[in-house]
């Protein structure tokens, strides 16, 4: 099943609007934020791991869009990874991302690292960025990780000291376990989790009506809403994204029905299992 990655929102509870797209809560939630509120007083780098679907993007975009509210200063901002080999090309592409052009950014090869460095500092305090949350960092080879926490040195060098929280979908990605000059600035590496089955009806319930019942049937003891439950659970590994692909082919074919076993079997047998 080809489609796109769901981006999904975090919402307060008291939210009426329902979305397939829609997160209320994950524990990682939480954990992300306290570990950047760490990284942020100690000057060390977080980074949080995990397998694909556990919430780790979600995470990050929710961070950006709470940072004004932790009392942190500045901006943060939030890159995805493109994959990237050698101690300065990462950085580059960074730059890119936040809209800095010229040949040496764009096309510049064997530029010095101070070089790239001094344009950086000088962009982010053009924006007052005192954030970047990076995603899908197993995209970077490890010179491009070591070129990285170059930079996070030379930034609190200088006077810019930046927060710094990588995502890894790797227990122990090569970049941090070969690199000792790494490893000593790692403030923290957190571990990020599929979802639980009642994590995942809780999250169904704000996606539509049709779940919505669905979680409340459960809370009353249903066996058999309870087989339905974990049999979407097993399916999908307690993967986000799959539980989203399971939630919209469900609402495309059978919206405004009441979810039993043979509309959920029906559904998985749309998906690519």
């Amino acid at each position: 099943m080809n489609e796109p990655t769901p981006i999904f929102k975090v919402v307060e509870e008291s939210e009426s609007s329902k979305s397939p797209d829609s997160i209320v809560t994950l524990p990682i939630l939480s954990v992300a934020a306290d570990l950047l509120l760490d990284c942020a007083a100690t000057g060390g780098v977080g980074v949080i791991s995990g397998p694909s679907g556990s919430g780790k993007s979600i995470a990050l975009r929710r961070l950006v869009s709470r940072y004004p509210s932790l009392g942190l200063p500045g901006n943060a901002f939030y890159y995805c990874c493109q994959a990237s080999v050698g101690p300065t090309n990462g950085i580059k592409a960074l730059l890119a991302d936040l809209g800095v052009g010229g040949a040496i950014v764009t096309h510049g090869r064997g530029v010095p690292m101070p070089l790239i460095q001094k344009i950086t500092h000088r962009e982010l305090a053009r924006q007052n960025l005192r954030c970047i949350l990076l995603d899908e960092t197993d995209r970077w080879d490890a010179s491009a990780i070591a070129g990285l926490f170059a930079l996070h040195d030379h930034l609190k060098a200088v006077g810019h000291p930046i927060s710094l929280l990588m995502v890894t979908n790797q227990d122990n990605p090569s970049w941090f376990a070969d690199a000792d000059p790494i490893r000593s600035r790692t403030l923290r590496v957190i571990r990020a989790s599929r979802v639980s089955v009642e994590e995942m009806v809780g999250i169904m319930a704000v996606w539509c009506d049709e779940f919505a019942k669905f979680a409340a049937n459960l809370e009353t003891g249903d066996k058999e809403d309870d087989e339905i439950a974990r049999h979407i659970h097993n399916s999908t590994g307690g993967d986000l994204r799959r539980i989203n692909f399971f939630a919209k082919v469900y609402l495309r074919h059978f919206t405004g029905n009441t979810l039993t076993m043979k509309s959920t079997e029906a559904t998985l047998e749309r998906m690519d299992q």
